[in-house]
């Protein structure tokens, strides 16, 4: 039954064809079909558990395609903006002083943080620069400001996406690369997750992509090649720090951090979850998850008894015990969108959970369609929103608002000219959104 996963996505594909004449292999809806395919059709070939299931219980296929075809709904349930790319208000170029003291600001930000975590870990800055930072991210979180600390920064990250496609707009070529090269430094000096670092690298394809050239076959195969590659790169850096990455490194090595040979990375722990559930082993959550989310924002500090909040988080607890390995290193399983809406309200809620999925995508892709300043914002959220389909929709809740939202607080900006001023100006080139 694995294959299904495939044929229906390849269908969708094939739907967008008809209707466009053509298939953009940038798009959210291309992103996410590849997301799907990876999580559940290369996931079920990986999983033991998810293969036997798929082969004796009806029951957990048919949950999973009715999650992916509640995605796709999700997904047109706003229509796309059928405005010219690129004929919305377009913003002036910020002066020299703005550009240089938004990246120093940034940069400082990032310093700190990063001084902090070292600090944590008993360590000097350079070692924290060039060292493992998993266990002591961790920490972090437990004490409850790691969390805040990364909205924080997302603010900021914002802005300079915003700041550096102002500035391309305009031809700033040498702005634009001060700018790239100062969130790319900063995100360096912070990360804790691969994902922060690949998709920082990623957008100078789309910018390309969309404004520059169509990229060809085979330059999307080496893209695609590179990325695994250094997907395993920074697991490695990490997860051990330099000398770990670059020692002994070997093709087996490679594979084995890109993660794609790891079972528990794709269907495996919602196979797990779905197997709990459905013998009783766990109890479902009727919809606590959608409640609970909100507490996020409230620091343990000040609510030491606060819940998890995190679905993957109660859920890593309450099938393992703790969030830690036998090491004492952090272990927290992600059961994707399909296992967190099943242990809301079964089937029923992998369709909601789903559904909403998709509907948070569609809002956020119509919201930036018009708007060319927030082109690098939107190719920042939809690569993330495929990753996060192995996490949650309360991930991508918190994407939404950290991003979307934010930008929308940003376009209020030149209405009380605390910035820089709106114009409006002929279309553009822009991104297939």
């Amino acid at each position: 039954m694995h294959w299904l996963f495939l044929i229906v996505a390849i269908a969708h594909q094939a739907w967008i064809y008809r209707r466009h004449g053509r298939i953009d292999p940038f798009a959210v809806t291309s992103l996410i079909d590849v997301a799907i395919v990876l999580l559940l059709f290369v996931g079920s070939l990986l999983s033991p558990l998810a293969r036997n299931l798929l082969a004796t219980d009806v029951s957990f296929g048919l949950t999973l395609l009715v999650g992916q075809i509640a995605l796709y709904a999700g997904l047109y349930v706003i229509p796309p903006n059928t405005s010219p790319a690129g004929a919305g208000p377009r913003l002036r170029s910020p002066s020299r002083v703005w550009l240089i003291a938004a990246s120093v600001i940034y940069l400082l930000a990032s310093l700190a943080i990063a001084k902090l975590y070292s600090t944590i870990a008993g360590i000097s800055i350079l070692d924290w620069l060039l060292g493992e930072r998993v266990t002591v991210y961790s920490l972090a979180k437990s004490l409850g400001f790691g969390m805040i600390l990364n909205y924080v920064m997302t603010v900021f990250q914002v802005g300079l996406l915003i700041l550096i496609m102002v500035t391309l707009q305009r031809k700033r070529w040498l702005a634009a690369g001060m700018l790239y090269a100062a969130l790319f430094v900063g995100v360096f000096m912070m990360f804790t997750t691969r994902l922060q670092l690949l998709v920082i690298l990623m957008l100078p394809a789309f910018y390309f992509h969309y404004h520059v050239r169509r990229l060809t076959m085979p330059a999307l195969a080496a893209l695609a090649a590179g990325f695994v590659l250094m997907a395993a790169f920074f697991n490695m850096l990490r997860g051990g720090g330099l000398d770990f990455a670059i020692s002994d490194l070997s093709e087996d090595k490679l594979v084995r951090f890109s993660s794609f040979g790891t079972s528990t990375y794709f269907v495996e722990p919602m196979a797990m979850l779905y197997t709990k559930l459905s013998d009783g082993d766990v109890d479902y959550e009727y919809g606590k998850n959608y409640s609970l989310m909100w507490l996020t924002f409230i620091p343990r500090d000040l609510w030491p008894e606060k819940p998890l909040t995190a679905f993957e988080n109660r859920m890593t607890v309450e099938l393992f015990g703790s969030q830690f390995d036998p090491g004492g290193t952090v272990q927290i399983w992600t059961f994707t969108a399909w296992g967190e809406g099943f242990a809301q309200f079964d089937v029923a809620g992998v369709g909601l959970n789903l559904f909403l999925y998709g509907v948070i995508i569609a809002l956020a892709r119509r919201f930036c369609a018009s708007r060319p300043h927030h082109f690098l914002v939107w190719c920042y959220f939809l690569m993330m929103a495929a990753v996060y389909l192995r996490a949650g929709f309360q991930a991508l809740a918190f994407l939404f608002i950290n991003m979307i939202v934010v930008a929308a607080i940003y376009d209020l900006l030149p209405r009380i000219r605390l910035v820089w001023k709106a114009e409006r100006s002929p279309a553009s080139a822009g991104g297939d959104v």
